[in-house]
Protein backbone atom coordinates (compact mmCIF):
# COMPACT_ATOMS: atom_id res chain seq x y z
CA UNK A 1 0.00 0.00 0.00
CA UNK A 2 1.19 3.34 -0.84
CA UNK A 3 0.42 7.66 0.63
CA UNK A 4 0.32 10.09 -1.09
CA UNK A 5 0.36 13.49 -0.40
CA UNK A 6 -0.82 16.92 -2.41
CA UNK A 7 0.72 19.65 -1.02
CA UNK A 8 -1.79 23.03 -2.03
CA UNK A 9 -1.69 26.37 -0.66
CA UNK A 10 -3.78 26.29 2.90
CA UNK A 11 -3.12 22.06 3.48
CA UNK A 12 -2.69 19.35 2.24
CA UNK A 13 -4.42 15.86 0.99
CA UNK A 14 -3.00 12.17 2.24
CA UNK A 15 -4.09 9.97 -0.16
CA UNK A 16 -4.19 6.09 1.47
CA UNK A 17 -4.74 1.97 0.68
CA UNK A 18 -3.68 2.76 -2.57
CA UNK A 19 -2.63 -0.93 -4.17
CA UNK A 20 -0.09 0.15 -7.11
CA UNK A 21 0.97 -3.20 -8.27
CA UNK A 22 -2.37 -4.40 -8.02
CA UNK A 23 -3.66 -1.78 -9.90
CA UNK A 24 -1.48 -1.94 -12.57
CA UNK A 25 -2.35 -6.03 -12.98
CA UNK A 26 -6.27 -4.73 -12.66
CA UNK A 27 -5.66 -2.24 -15.73
CA UNK A 28 -3.49 -4.40 -17.61
CA UNK A 29 -5.87 -7.06 -17.74
CA UNK A 30 -8.73 -5.03 -18.25
CA UNK A 31 -10.37 -5.60 -15.06
CA UNK A 32 -12.84 -3.70 -14.39
CA UNK A 33 -14.54 -5.03 -11.43
CA UNK A 34 -10.95 -5.13 -9.71
CA UNK A 35 -10.54 -1.95 -10.74
CA UNK A 36 -13.86 -0.84 -8.81
CA UNK A 37 -13.01 -3.06 -5.39
CA UNK A 38 -9.59 -1.34 -5.19
CA UNK A 39 -10.93 2.46 -5.87
CA UNK A 40 -13.36 1.63 -3.46
CA UNK A 41 -10.71 1.15 -0.93
CA UNK A 42 -8.73 4.84 -1.67
CA UNK A 43 -9.27 6.73 1.57
CA UNK A 44 -8.61 10.57 0.91
CA UNK A 45 -8.39 13.00 3.82
CA UNK A 46 -7.79 16.75 3.64
CA UNK A 47 -5.62 18.64 6.69
CA UNK A 48 -6.06 22.29 6.93
CA UNK A 49 -3.03 24.15 7.34
CA UNK A 50 -4.46 27.68 7.33
CA UNK A 51 -3.74 27.91 11.50
CA UNK A 52 0.16 27.59 10.99
CA UNK A 53 1.18 28.52 7.77
CA UNK A 54 -1.05 31.80 7.70
CA UNK A 55 0.59 32.92 4.01
CA UNK A 56 0.57 29.32 2.43
CA UNK A 57 2.49 26.30 2.12
CA UNK A 58 6.10 25.96 -0.26
CA UNK A 59 7.08 23.13 0.14
CA UNK A 60 7.39 19.86 1.79
CA UNK A 61 8.88 16.12 2.21
CA UNK A 62 7.99 13.16 3.17
CA UNK A 63 10.02 10.34 5.21
CA UNK A 64 10.18 7.47 7.46
CA UNK A 65 11.59 6.59 10.45
CA UNK A 66 10.53 3.28 10.98
CA UNK A 67 6.99 2.45 10.01
CA UNK A 68 6.18 6.16 10.71
CA UNK A 69 4.82 7.72 8.24
CA UNK A 70 6.25 12.04 8.69
CA UNK A 71 6.10 14.63 6.52
CA UNK A 72 7.54 18.08 7.27
CA UNK A 73 5.79 21.42 5.55
CA UNK A 74 7.34 24.93 5.28
CA UNK A 75 6.57 28.41 4.73
CA UNK A 76 6.84 31.95 6.32
CA UNK A 77 5.73 34.03 8.88
CA UNK A 78 5.37 32.65 12.25
CA UNK A 79 5.23 28.28 12.04
CA UNK A 80 8.10 28.03 9.25
CA UNK A 81 8.31 24.65 9.29
CA UNK A 82 5.51 21.76 11.12
CA UNK A 83 6.18 18.33 11.50
CA UNK A 84 3.10 16.22 10.49
CA UNK A 85 2.80 12.69 12.05
CA UNK A 86 0.32 9.56 11.77
CA UNK A 87 -1.75 9.27 15.11
CA UNK A 88 -3.07 5.79 15.18
CA UNK A 89 -6.08 6.06 17.32
CA UNK A 90 -7.54 8.99 14.79
CA UNK A 91 -6.20 7.23 11.64
CA UNK A 92 -4.74 10.71 10.20
CA UNK A 93 -2.01 12.66 10.20
CA UNK A 94 -1.92 15.66 12.95
CA UNK A 95 0.52 18.29 13.87
CA UNK A 96 3.31 17.09 15.82
CA UNK A 97 5.82 19.52 16.14
CA UNK A 98 6.56 23.48 14.56
CA UNK A 99 9.03 25.86 14.22
CA UNK A 100 8.50 29.26 14.45
CA UNK A 101 10.39 31.84 12.73
CA UNK A 102 13.00 33.38 15.34
CA UNK A 103 16.13 31.72 13.40
CA UNK A 104 15.20 31.81 9.82
CA UNK A 105 12.70 33.45 8.19
CA UNK A 106 10.70 31.07 5.85
CA UNK A 107 11.30 28.27 4.24
CA UNK A 108 12.12 27.34 0.60
CA UNK A 109 13.20 23.95 0.17
CA UNK A 110 14.03 20.72 1.91
CA UNK A 111 15.50 18.00 2.43
CA UNK A 112 15.75 14.78 4.80
CA UNK A 113 18.40 12.45 4.95
CA UNK A 114 19.05 9.87 8.00
CA UNK A 115 18.43 11.72 11.15
CA UNK A 116 18.91 14.96 9.64
CA UNK A 117 16.74 18.15 7.82
CA UNK A 118 18.83 20.15 5.53
CA UNK A 119 16.55 23.79 5.09
CA UNK A 120 17.25 26.14 2.65
CA UNK A 121 15.41 29.17 3.58
CA UNK A 122 14.17 32.78 1.90
CA UNK A 123 16.85 34.64 2.51
CA UNK A 124 19.11 31.71 0.28
CA UNK A 125 21.25 30.33 3.45
CA UNK A 126 20.87 26.54 4.08
CA UNK A 127 20.97 25.62 7.40
CA UNK A 128 21.23 21.99 9.22
CA UNK A 129 19.14 20.40 12.16
CA UNK A 130 18.40 17.84 14.02
CA UNK A 131 15.48 15.64 12.25
CA UNK A 132 13.96 14.23 16.51
CA UNK A 133 14.43 17.17 18.08
CA UNK A 134 14.35 20.45 15.22
CA UNK A 135 17.33 21.93 16.70
CA UNK A 136 19.72 23.55 14.35
CA UNK A 137 22.79 22.30 14.29
CA UNK A 138 24.25 24.63 11.73
CA UNK A 139 23.94 27.33 9.02
CA UNK A 140 25.74 28.33 6.24
CA UNK A 141 25.22 32.02 6.03
CA UNK A 142 28.44 33.00 4.10
CA UNK A 143 27.05 30.88 0.97
CA UNK A 144 24.66 32.91 -1.25
CA UNK A 145 22.45 29.16 -2.23
CA UNK A 146 19.91 29.51 -4.81
CA UNK A 147 19.08 25.86 -4.83
CA UNK A 148 20.46 22.36 -4.11
CA UNK A 149 19.88 18.76 -3.63
CA UNK A 150 21.75 15.75 -2.04
CA UNK A 151 23.22 12.98 -3.75
CA UNK A 152 24.69 9.47 -2.31
CA UNK A 153 27.10 6.94 -4.44
CA UNK A 154 25.44 4.50 -2.08
CA UNK A 155 22.75 1.80 -3.56
CA UNK A 156 20.61 3.84 -1.42
CA UNK A 157 19.73 6.80 0.89
CA UNK A 158 19.18 3.95 3.80
CA UNK A 159 23.06 3.31 3.31
CA UNK A 160 24.36 6.53 3.73
CA UNK A 161 24.83 6.13 7.45
CA UNK A 162 27.40 3.12 6.98
CA UNK A 163 29.42 5.09 4.12
CA UNK A 164 29.12 8.95 5.65
CA UNK A 165 31.71 9.68 2.93
CA UNK A 166 29.60 9.05 -0.19
CA UNK A 167 27.16 11.94 0.51
CA UNK A 168 27.77 14.76 -1.36
CA UNK A 169 25.51 18.11 -2.13
CA UNK A 170 25.31 20.03 -5.33
CA UNK A 171 24.49 23.50 -5.26
CA UNK A 172 24.01 26.28 -7.14
CA UNK A 173 25.41 29.37 -5.65
CA UNK A 174 25.14 32.90 -6.64
CA UNK A 175 28.33 35.09 -7.26
CA UNK A 176 27.81 38.33 -5.67
CA UNK A 177 25.49 40.44 -8.18
CA UNK A 178 26.84 39.13 -11.44
CA UNK A 179 24.87 37.00 -14.15
CA UNK A 180 26.65 33.76 -13.16
CA UNK A 181 25.35 31.39 -11.11
CA UNK A 182 27.95 28.59 -9.78
CA UNK A 183 26.92 25.07 -9.80
CA UNK A 184 29.06 23.16 -7.26
CA UNK A 185 29.57 19.99 -5.86
CA UNK A 186 30.11 19.99 -2.23
CA UNK A 187 31.59 16.93 0.26
CA UNK A 188 29.78 16.81 3.26
CA UNK A 189 30.35 17.34 6.42
CA UNK A 190 33.31 19.64 5.12
CA UNK A 191 31.12 21.46 2.53
CA UNK A 192 34.66 21.88 0.53
CA UNK A 193 34.01 22.43 -3.24
CA UNK A 194 35.22 19.42 -4.91
CA UNK A 195 34.16 20.41 -8.43
CA UNK A 196 32.66 23.76 -9.87
CA UNK A 197 31.33 24.56 -12.93
CA UNK A 198 29.53 28.76 -14.10
CA UNK A 199 25.90 28.17 -15.30
CA UNK A 200 23.10 30.81 -16.62
CA UNK A 201 21.81 32.82 -13.82
CA UNK A 202 18.76 31.49 -14.52
CA UNK A 203 18.82 27.89 -13.36
CA UNK A 204 17.56 25.28 -11.30
CA UNK A 205 18.32 21.42 -10.59
CA UNK A 206 16.02 18.90 -11.50
CA UNK A 207 15.59 16.83 -8.44
CA UNK A 208 15.66 13.34 -8.78
CA UNK A 209 16.39 10.32 -6.78
CA UNK A 210 19.55 10.72 -4.14
CA UNK A 211 21.21 7.74 -5.75
CA UNK A 212 21.20 8.65 -9.52
CA UNK A 213 24.50 8.74 -11.15
CA UNK A 214 22.86 11.72 -13.50
CA UNK A 215 23.09 15.24 -12.51
CA UNK A 216 20.48 17.31 -14.63
CA UNK A 217 20.55 21.46 -14.49
CA UNK A 218 17.71 23.19 -16.34
CA UNK A 219 18.94 26.41 -17.61
CA UNK A 220 17.91 29.63 -19.13
CA UNK A 221 19.76 30.51 -21.91
CA UNK A 222 19.82 34.68 -23.16
CA UNK A 223 20.73 35.94 -26.73
CA UNK A 224 23.26 38.10 -25.54
CA UNK A 225 25.04 36.07 -22.77
CA UNK A 226 26.98 39.04 -22.16
CA UNK A 227 24.52 41.31 -21.33
CA UNK A 228 23.67 42.69 -18.03
CA UNK A 229 20.93 41.38 -15.89
CA UNK A 230 17.07 41.36 -16.95
CA UNK A 231 17.78 40.54 -20.17
CA UNK A 232 14.68 37.75 -21.62
CA UNK A 233 14.98 34.35 -21.80
CA UNK A 234 15.14 33.11 -25.43
CA UNK A 235 16.09 29.18 -24.67
CA UNK A 236 15.59 26.68 -22.32
CA UNK A 237 18.13 23.81 -22.26
CA UNK A 238 18.95 20.86 -20.28
CA UNK A 239 21.87 19.67 -19.28
CA UNK A 240 23.44 16.35 -17.97
CA UNK A 241 26.33 16.20 -15.88
CA UNK A 242 27.56 12.66 -15.32
CA UNK A 243 30.96 10.63 -14.54
CA UNK A 244 33.41 11.33 -17.50
CA UNK A 245 35.98 8.45 -16.10
CA UNK A 246 34.86 5.19 -17.28
CA UNK A 247 37.12 3.39 -14.58
CA UNK A 248 35.18 5.91 -12.00
CA UNK A 249 31.77 5.09 -13.21
CA UNK A 250 32.52 1.51 -12.90
CA UNK A 251 33.16 1.89 -9.27
CA UNK A 252 30.11 3.40 -8.48
CA UNK A 253 28.19 0.54 -10.23
CA UNK A 254 30.13 -2.14 -7.93
CA UNK A 255 29.69 0.51 -4.90
CA UNK A 256 26.15 -0.02 -5.27
CA UNK A 257 25.79 -3.44 -6.15
CA UNK A 258 24.53 -2.98 -9.54
CA UNK A 259 26.89 -6.22 -11.10
CA UNK A 260 24.91 -6.35 -14.55
CA UNK A 261 25.17 -2.84 -15.42
CA UNK A 262 28.79 -3.04 -14.29
CA UNK A 263 29.22 -5.96 -16.29
CA UNK A 264 27.69 -4.47 -19.29
CA UNK A 265 29.71 -1.62 -18.61
CA UNK A 266 32.93 -3.03 -18.75
CA UNK A 267 32.77 -5.18 -21.79
CA UNK A 268 31.20 -1.51 -23.65
CA UNK A 269 34.48 0.06 -22.30
CA UNK A 270 36.87 -2.35 -22.31
CA UNK A 271 37.77 -2.26 -18.08
CA UNK A 272 38.91 -5.22 -15.91
CA UNK A 273 35.67 -7.72 -15.99
CA UNK A 274 37.23 -9.72 -13.69
CA UNK A 275 37.00 -6.97 -10.91
CA UNK A 276 33.42 -6.68 -11.60
CA UNK A 277 33.03 -10.94 -10.52
CA UNK A 278 35.19 -10.57 -7.87
CA UNK A 279 33.14 -7.40 -5.93
CA UNK A 280 30.72 -9.43 -7.28
CA UNK A 281 31.22 -13.04 -5.23
CA UNK A 282 32.71 -11.26 -2.35
CA UNK A 283 28.93 -9.65 -2.36
CA UNK A 284 27.27 -13.08 -2.93
CA UNK A 285 29.76 -14.83 -0.07
CA UNK A 286 28.35 -12.32 2.74
CA UNK A 287 25.02 -13.27 1.55
CA UNK A 288 25.86 -16.70 2.48
CA UNK A 289 27.22 -15.86 5.58
CA UNK A 290 24.11 -14.18 6.60
CA UNK A 291 22.16 -17.18 5.15
CA UNK A 292 23.79 -19.45 7.26
CA UNK A 293 22.63 -18.06 10.28
CA UNK A 294 19.50 -16.01 9.13
CA UNK A 295 17.60 -19.45 8.39
CA UNK A 296 16.76 -19.03 5.19
CA UNK A 297 15.26 -21.69 2.41
CA UNK A 298 17.14 -24.34 1.32
CA UNK A 299 16.34 -22.60 -2.27
CA UNK A 300 18.26 -19.62 -1.17
CA UNK A 301 20.86 -21.24 -0.19
CA UNK A 302 21.34 -22.95 -3.46
CA UNK A 303 20.55 -20.15 -5.57
CA UNK A 304 23.64 -17.84 -3.58
CA UNK A 305 25.79 -21.15 -3.54
CA UNK A 306 25.55 -21.50 -7.49
CA UNK A 307 25.39 -18.44 -8.23
CA UNK A 308 29.03 -17.77 -6.00
CA UNK A 309 30.44 -21.30 -8.09
CA UNK A 310 29.42 -19.34 -11.44
CA UNK A 311 31.74 -16.10 -10.44
CA UNK A 312 34.74 -17.85 -9.08
CA UNK A 313 34.71 -20.23 -12.12
CA UNK A 314 34.66 -16.75 -14.21
CA UNK A 315 38.07 -15.30 -11.97
CA UNK A 316 41.15 -16.72 -13.70
CA UNK A 317 43.49 -14.23 -11.99
CA UNK A 318 44.91 -15.82 -8.79
CA UNK A 319 45.75 -12.70 -6.98
CA UNK A 320 42.31 -11.88 -6.90
CA UNK A 321 40.99 -15.08 -5.52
Amino acid sequence: MYHVFLLIEDGFFHITNLALAKIEIAIENMDLGTLKDLQSLIKIDFCSTSDYHDEGCSTAVMFNLGSEIHLMIGGEKESIVTHWTMDPHQGKMCLAHSINDSLIPGVRRMEVVENHLYILDTENALSLWDLHFLVMIHCWQDLAIHDFKLTTECGSASMVAQDKGSMKMITLTHQDKSQITSLQIRCLPSMTICYSLDVSSVSCLVQTKINMDTLYVLEGICENPESSRGEPISAVVVRCFTEALPENRLSRLLHKHMFEEAEKFAITFELDLELVYKVKLDFVLEQLASASVGGYGQDVWSELVEEAKTNLMKITVSYLV
